[in-house]
């Protein structure tokens, strides 16, 4: 991921940014759908960010899904926050289809 989001221009913090959100979400993906997942990675056109896209056949109850901040008793959770507080956009889709997670990070 590392090499890939350099090739695209992505460089310092913010390709600290995509390496460490595209891990925990590939993470996510093997722990708890036990599926295979597919991995994309481009630039966006119209923003220019970075978009590393994550499908697999499991599915996310939770729509909002580390959009709130984890209370400090709860057990997990903190990843797919932490991967909102290091990007510039997370879209997360999940269906019975099974779920998409699109990650935006914008070069410095």
């Amino acid at each position: 991921m590392a090499d890939r989001g350099a090739s695209l221009g992505l460089a310092g913090e913010r390709l600290e940014d995509l390496v460490l959100a595209s891990s925990e979400v590939a993470t996510n993906a093997l722990v708890h759908s036990g599926a295979p997942a597919t991995l994309r990675l481009w630039r966006a056109a119209d923003t220019g960010a970075i978009v590393c896209e994550l499908s697999h056949h499991g599915h996310i109850p939770d729509a909002l899904a580390g959009r709130r901040p984890p209370s400090p008793d709860e057990v997990g959770g903190r990843g797919l926050w932490l991967v909102n507080q290091v990007c510039d956009l997370v879209e997360l889709y999940s269906g019975h289809w099974g779920t998409i997670v699109r990650l935006h990070v914008l070069p410095a």
